[in-house]
């Protein structure tokens, strides 16, 4: 990933921060906690001056995590969802990119695609392909 690439992820995060009003906790993995490489160092930083919270975690990938309100389901197609994953921690993961494809059904659950396929289905003028998510791991940006 490039610096650019880094900065623009920091950027998402200010976004997702200043549209939902949590308060976000980026983890960054490094190979020892206590002593961040400067690569580490540097992103935490800034994250920092963008007005996130950062702490450094014991290897793993780049988690957020959420403090205050807890998320909020999405109510109507189109939606920019994030959705909660089981990536083998106690806490999982959110990921972001996706779009509701449907508001709340019955069961409990809506369906969901990824931006790209949101976009492509709209620009083709066809309905998008999705798949079925659970209310309760989805948080919708509004």
């Amino acid at each position: 990933m490039t610096e650019e690439e880094r900065d623009k992820d920091i950027e998402d995060l200010v976004r997702f921060k200043a549209d939902t009003d949590i308060p976000v906790t980026l983890q960054i993995p490094v190979a020892d906690p206590d002593n961040p490489d400067e690569k580490a160092k540097a992103k935490a930083k800034r994250a920092r001056a963008a007005g996130l919270n950062v702490e450094f975690t014991q290897g793993g990938s780049h988690k957020l995590i959420f403090f205050g309100t807890p998320p909020k389901p999405p109510t109507q197609p189109g939606e920019p969802v994030m959705l909660h994953t089981d990536d083998g921690t106690p806490k999982g993961q959110w990921q972001m990119g996706f779009r509701a494809i449907t508001g709340p059904r019955e069961d409990g659950t809506f369906l969901v695609c990824t931006d790209a396929e949101w976009e492509a289905a709209q620009a083709e003028g066809r309905e998008p392909e999705g798949a079925p998510w659970p209310l309760e791991a989805a948080h919708a940006h509004r």
